[in-house]
């Protein structure tokens, strides 16, 4: 068992409840615990007889205890350790009254948990130790005050000595008297009485001069004593049980809010000064040793002052002395006005509450070095930043500095130096090696403490974990480091990017020059000129299709392509029209539109598609030209054509039947046989002039010949 092991005597007789109790101490990291159990209460006061037990945790229900009584069985132990209840009884009347009996602590089984149950220890521990220095120091107090007592109780004694000496003296001085007058009856035995009489008035005087120097060192030491108890607010009584006298000092009747001596003190009046809850257990406390008789008592309580009607706080205590035979023959105590020393301890204790709820709570590493340099508190969040626990560093202060990292040790060791004792707050980052090997870093930052009057209580510091903003900062620092180079190469970058848009600007202000150059060609050409989208719906056109269509420009754009169709082509021609230019082709054609008169036109169309930079059809360029005149020029053109064959044909025809009529006049001027000779005529005639039936009719001046011939 290590040096700081944590004794615990568990009185317990469930032992599913101790095994379960010593689990839950078993799991606590931050101390080491052997837990002894007690099956009863008496085996418990036995095993506290051995010593050596830091807190007893305490069952209600025991086979020879049962109830609260065996709270004050356990603190009325000689060395008695602090007291935790730890029952089954979840009731909170009951836990005020386990508190009200001097319990540390009322924890209630099934609902307390391994950290709340090591809190409650630790704390039971420390309060023990600060009633215990606080218990000493009353001892010492009272101590003193009862010497005090003891050296007044001489003086009065050595004053009573005085007085009856003082008897003595005046019951000489008569006796010499009576003497000198018989002496002055005999003068023989004049001289002699004379003589005896001087030697005894100078011892007389000598005495008397004692007795002033006696009677002044007693008065100084009764205003001595007297000041001292006002200055300390302790006053002192006593009572003659014998004869049922009882006196105050003056401060007894300063603390009641009373003149000094105001009235002659009864224990009857002193019971009237007691507050009326705690008059019964005051009375019971005195009564209660006389009867049991015991030496002594001591008990607070609270007293109501007379004029104010303050309610003050008072600690008594009180010895009895006996006779030969053993009898209480008088009592003698103090009475001590504790009132502000309770507040400051019930304020030290709220704000100690208050100040550890915050420290132990808090995510920061908090402690307090005392002057000597010990550590008077270390946060259980010590742990959670470096591994250790609270009281291993405490127990190991140098630890605080061996945990640094080897190479921040000099650094935190000189400002450590340095900041001392020095009225200022320091900063400091630094980085620890935790109880895993683990490097964090730390925010230090330290405080002196000084009390109301100036007087040096050490330093407060606090350690923060900033091993993730440093971790963040870091990697801010790589990101900016890369960023910087990022941006380095993002402006070389930029500057080809520049050089390279300086060229495309220029370039693009001469395809900006060469579109200036042709939308001016564009909008002067003579042929009509239209944009479209992919739906056909007009976007841009030139003056000479305004012209062409009798439209003005504000008309036709938004306007499909279709305010143009005359009707005149069927729909199987634009569909082939619009698979040709969907597909990316080039369709020319004629078509026979209608302007906004309502007159007819023919126009030569050439449509082309135009694709963006991811090969998709994006617009249609339309060049129109109207070809109505050149249309009719044609069609008159043609109808001349055809009356010119005509006339061709018929001229033909009568140069081959002339030529036929010649050859026929050749062989009838050879033969002059109209038989032999007409047949031959008629199918030259046939030849150019197709019959069934042809008759010939000849007259020769005086008579008419006919003859048929079948074609």
């Amino acid at each position: 068992m290590g040096s700081n092991t944590v004794r615990v005597l568990a009185v317990e007789d469930n032992l599913a409840d101790l095994r379960l109790l010593k689990e839950l101490l078993r799991e606590a990291s931050s101390m080491d615990f052997d837990v002894v159990g007690a099956g009863t209460l008496q085996e418990a006061i036995l095993l506290l007889a051995t010593g050596g037990f830091a807190v007893v945790l305490l069952d209600l229900n025991l086979p020879d205890n049962l109830g609260l009584d065996g709270v004050g069985k356990i603190l009325t132990a000689p060395a008695a350790p602090p007291v935790i209840v730890l029952t089954g009884l979840d009731n909170e009347e009951i836990g005020l009254q386990a508190i009200s009996r001097k319990a540390q602590d009322y924890l209630v089984k099934g609902k307390t948990d391994s950290d709340t149950l090591v809190r409650s220890i630790r704390y039971a521990i420390e309060r023990k130790r600060a009633e215990e220095a606080l218990w000493d120091a009353n001892e010492q107090l009272q101590a003193q005050a009862v010497e005090l007592e003891m050296q007044a109780e001489e003086l009065r004694a050595q004053k009573n000595e005085l007085v009856i000496a003082n008897e003595h003296l005046r019951f000489s001085e008569e006796l010499a008297n009576q003497r000198f007058m018989e002496i002055q009856a005999a003068n023989k035995e004049l001289q002699a009485a004379r003589l005896a009489a001087l030697n005894l008035m100078e011892d007389t005087l000598e005495a008397q001069k004692q007795l002033e120097q006696v009677n002044a060192r007693l008065s100084e030491s009764e205003q001595r004593l007297s000041r001292a108890q006002e200055i300390a607010h302790l006053g002192s009584w006593e009572l003659d049980v014998v004869n049922n006298s009882l006196t105050w000092s003056d401060e007894v009747y300063r603390i009641f809010g009373l003149q000094p001596q105001e009235f002659e003190a009864t224990y009857e009046a002193f019971l009237e000064f007691v507050h009326p809850d705690d008059r019964a257990a005051v009375d019971a406390a005195y009564s209660d040793s006389i009867r049991d008789g015991r030496d002594s008592y001591e008990i607070e309580h609270r007293i109501v002052k007379h004029t104010s009607g303050d309610v003050r706080i008072v600690h008594e205590k009180c010895e009895h002395f006996r006779d030969e035979t053993g009898q209480i023959i008088r009592s003698a105590g103090m009475v001590h006005d504790i009132t502000e020393r309770k507040q400051a301890e019930d304020a030290l204790l709220l704000s100690e509450e208050k100040y550890r709820l915050l420290a132990d709570n808090s995510n920061d590493w908090i402690y307090w070095i005392k002057p000597d340099k010990s550590f008077q508190y270390i946060s259980p969040s010590c742990e959670r930043v470096t591994g250790f626990s609270s009281l291993e560093i405490m127990n190991n202060p140098r630890l605080f500095i061996e945990i640094t990292h080897p190479e921040d040790q000099k650094r935190v060791e000189s400002h450590l130096e340095e900041v001392w004792e020095r009225d200022e707050s320091h900063n400091l980052e630094y980085r620890i090696i935790t109880k895993k090997n683990e490097i964090r870093w730390v925010s230090h930052s330290c405080t002196p403490v000084f009390t109301d009057e100036g007087e040096y209580m050490g330093r407060n510091g606090t350690n923060r974990d900033i091993t993730e903003r440093k971790q963040a900062e870091e990697a801010l620092r790589k990101a900016h480091d890369e960023l910087e180079l990022r941006v380095r190469e993002r402006t070389q970058e930029l500057a080809v990017r520049n050089r390279e848009l300086i060229r495309e600007i220029a370039e693009r202000k001469e395809v900006e020059r060469q579109l200036r150059i042709r939308t001016t060609a564009m909008e002067a050409a003579a042929n009509g000129i239209v944009i479209t989208d992919c739906q056909g719906n007009i976007q841009w056109t030139n003056p000479a299709l305004i012209q062409i269509t009798g439209y003005e420009a504000g008309e036709l754009v938004g306007q499909n392509m279709h305010i143009f169709n005359s009707g005149t082509q069927d729909a199987d021609y634009y569909l082939q029209m619009w698979n040709t230019i969907l597909s990316g082709q080039v369709w020319r054609g004629e078509v026979t539109n209608r302007r906004k008169d309502g007159s007819l036109y023919v126009e030569e169309q050439t449509i082309t598609p135009v694709r963006d930079e991811n090969d998709e059809i994006q617009l249609f360029i339309a060049i129109k030209q109207d070809i109505s005149e050149r249309k009719r020029a044609e069609a008159k053109l043609a109808e001349w054509n055809i009356r010119l064959q005509a006339l061709s044909i018929a001229e033909r025809e009568q140069r081959q039947l002339s030529e036929s009529l010649a050859e026929a006049a050749l062989v009838l001027n050879q033969s002059m046989k109209l038989d032999e000779v007409l047949p031959l005529i008629l199918e030259q005639v046939k030849a150019v002039i197709p019959y069934q039936l042809a008759i010939v009719m000849m007259f020769d001046g005086e008579s008419f010949y006919d003859a048929s011939h079948e074609g």
